[in-house]
């Protein structure tokens, strides 16, 4: 884990409110993973299957499944909009989850 010497707290998108705004909701109990955090810009493909700027790439040390709706919160506290998830396998499952956010 010393490669990733950072951490991101997620917490997961549990639906949109009911007071009228329709604002996302997350769950109350978020979860802390360690991460290494690159500033740097690289086009990636979106969920929609867009091709856009990502801004910040995000190596997390976690075998959890995330999704497209999920909330990040970084180091420097910012909660930027995800645009991509990549997973990667190892011969035991998933071994880090790669995450593209935009501005």
């Amino acid at each position: 884990l010393d490669l990733f010497p950072q951490t991101v707290t997620h917490a997961a998108w549990t639906g949109m409110s009911t007071d009228g705004y329709a604002t996302p909701t997350y769950s109350g109990s978020a979860s802390t993973y360690q991460a290494l955090v690159i500033t740097e810009q690289r086009l990636v493909r979106t969920f929609d299957g867009i091709e856009e700027l990502a801004t910040t790439t995000v190596y997390l040390a976690s075998t959890s499944t995330f999704s497209a709706l999920d909330q990040f919160t970084l180091p420097d506290a910012t909660t930027p909009e995800l645009l991509a998830i990549e997973t990667f396998r190892d011969e035991d499952g998933v071994a880090f989850s790669v995450l593209a956010f935009g501005s």
